[in-house]
């Protein structure tokens, strides 16, 4: 069972962040050097207590900036998700092996990704269906870089098999999965293939996408106007366009019904 909850609080005396857990740490998850189960409505802080700035769970792994931009991981370590260079899981935190600074981070089902404060992002894990970007579908434990080579991203949020990312020029690219539209790319572009191996652009070319982010088959994105437009798969709802398209997924960017900003 995955953990169910984390929390970054400010102490006391305002001079840092304690992560705190709860809930289930079968593989380490919640970091006190050890897998043994805790449940309850009680909390646990991470037995380094260090000071943190940024944090994301995925299914059983955990990832954490420090304020010092470090990046570290705990929790499984399949497909080489920790960045460690191997497989091992760990019950307590570990630095990715680059020793990088991190400004961002974020993963999907057996991979992770993050945006060093050069603007470079780099991928590790799993490497199927092009969820690492860097032209290859080949799994690696230590991080890889996009094939791209850009250093001006600045946000990147992924789903299951793919992950999105913003420039700072205000262009939305993504990478990995595409069968259902997730990459917002329109099937004249190619977005009826299975996946793109690097980053490619969506398809209306927009520069004023501000904010993103992604879930299972679906990505958002929010522009510089207020407007809340949304791709991919159409289960559950997830996709509120006014009048969406018909079929299994919406592959370009359609705004939510309301066109409320």
């Amino acid at each position: 069972m995955a953990l169910v909850g984390k929390t970054l609080r400010s102490d006391a005396n305002l001079t840092c962040n304690v992560l705190l857990f709860h809930g289930c740490s079968q593989v380490g998850m919640s970091a006190q050097n050890c897998q043994t189960t805790a449940r309850g409505p009680f909390f646990v802080q991470e037995f380094t207590k260090s000071t943190w700035k940024e944090v994301h769970l995925r299914r059983s792994t955990v990832h954490g900036i420090k304020t010092d931009g470090s990046l570290w991981s705990w929790g499984c370590g399949a497909n080489g998700i920790l960045g460690t260079n191997d497989t091992t899981n760990r019950s307590s935190p570990v630095r990715e092996i680059t020793s990088s600074t991190w400004t961002k981070v974020s993963g999907g089902r057996g991979f992770t990704n993050g945006i060093k404060s050069d603007g470079s992002i780099w991928s590790w894990g799993c490497g199927t269906n092009g969820r690492l970007g860097n032209g290859s579908t080949a799994s690696t434990s230590s991080p890889v870089r996009e094939s791209c080579l850009s250093t001006t991203w600045c946000r990147l949020a992924s789903g299951t098999q793919h992950t999105i990312a913003l420039k700072t020029d205000g262009s939305l690219w993504g990478w990995g999965y595409a069968y259902v539209g997730t990459l917002g790319l329109g099937c004249a572009n190619g977005d009826c293939l299975t996946c793109s191996r690097s980053p490619v652009r969506e398809c209306t070319l927009g520069t004023s996408w501000c904010t993103i982010s992604a879930s299972h088959y679906n990505s958002f994105g929010v522009k510089t106007d207020g407007s809340l437009w949304a791709w991919g798969a159409r289960n559950g709802g997830a996709l509120t366009a006014a009048c969406p398209p018909p079929g299994a997924g919406v592959d370009f960017p359609v705004r939510e019904c309301t066109s409320g900003t």
